[in-house]
């Protein structure tokens, strides 16, 4: 019975042969036939980082892939996997961690996928041999590592380091659209607000967007952009009217709450029935000693 790429789903591999199952219906004593020139059988995993252990990693479901060229098995594995690819990490010559900004496509290919045969990496580098491999590897088992952020996270610290940059990335881009028009500064600037927002708690991150800058960053903004400075001028400005209307407007809120109080007292007054003044004490009243 012939089994296509399509009929095996992208979930957690588990073992299906039982002992009631004959060893025609395995997938490793029957691999699937194919009328493609090519063909290729992988055993995909999921990586956090490169150097993470094959045992670690999230296995995925078999995957038969056919094609009449390298191109065309390239593009099908791509379209399958590449929404498991998170975003593309990228580190320059100073340890500065940003994400890709650029959408992924298949000439990322080689920063997300790698094949595995045995300890063996391949590269392949022309097409000659991607033809030959292809051909040698028809019989063949591979294991296709998916890299979440790219091949560039290799460790745990460097994803620790990459996430965090990235938050910080996000926060920054977020900081742009919301404040672009009113204020100016260098990107050193944005990166110091966006670091500034994302301190505990985390619920509070979207709030701090919203807020003006904080003053030691408009400080540091005016003396990079001098003409920027009356524009700083009047945005503090109606910073400062605007919470002085909040201010007076909870003013007026407590002065009408304060109002209803004293009415309510005085009506409770006015609904007392005065002590006439020839109602006699009781009795023994003032025999009463102090204890």
């Amino acid at each position: 019975m012939t089994r296509s790429s399509e009929d095996i789903g992208d979930c957690p591999a588990r073992n299906t042969r039982s002992s009631q199952s004959s060893p025609a219906q395995s997938q490793e004593s029957a691999p699937p036939t194919s009328t493609a020139l090519y063909e290729i059988t992988m055993e995909p995993m999921l990586k956090d980082t490169v150097g993470q252990r094959n045992s670690s990693a999230m296995k995925l479901a078999t995957f038969v892939c056919g094609g009449n060229s390298w191109s065309e098995i390239k593009s099908k594995i791509f379209e399958k996997y590449k929404s498991k690819c998170l975003e593309i990490a990228q580190r320059d010559d100073n340890g500065t961690w940003r994400v890709l900004d650029d959408e992924v496509d298949q000439s990322h290919f080689g920063q997300i996928f790698s094949f595995r045969l045995g300890s063996h990496v391949k590269k392949l580098e022309n097409e000659t041999r991607r033809n030959d491999w292809l051909v040698a590897m028809r019989q063949s088992k591979l294991s296709l590592s998916i890299y979440k952020y790219g091949n560039v996270v290799a460790t745990k610290n460097q994803l620790i380091e990459f996430t965090n940059a990235s938050t910080i990335q996000e926060y920054v881009q977020k900081l742009h659209a919301k404040w672009d028009e009113t204020w100016n500064a260098d990107y050193p600037i944005w990166r110091l607000w966006a670091n500034h927002i994302v301190r505990p708690p985390l619920l509070a991150w979207e709030f701090r967007v919203n807020q003006a800058p904080p003053p030691m960053y408009l400080h540091a903004s005016s003396q990079r952009h001098l003409p920027m400075m009356p524009d700083c001028k009047h945005f503090i400005v109606a910073f400062l009217q605007e919470s002085v209307d909040i201010a007076n407007q909870r003013l007026a809120l407590f002065q009408q709450a304060l109002v209803s109080k004293r009415e309510i007292l005085m009506a409770m007054e006015n609904d007392l029935t005065p002590i006439s003044d020839d109602v006699a004490a009781p009795l023994g009243f003032n025999d009463i000693e102090n204890v």
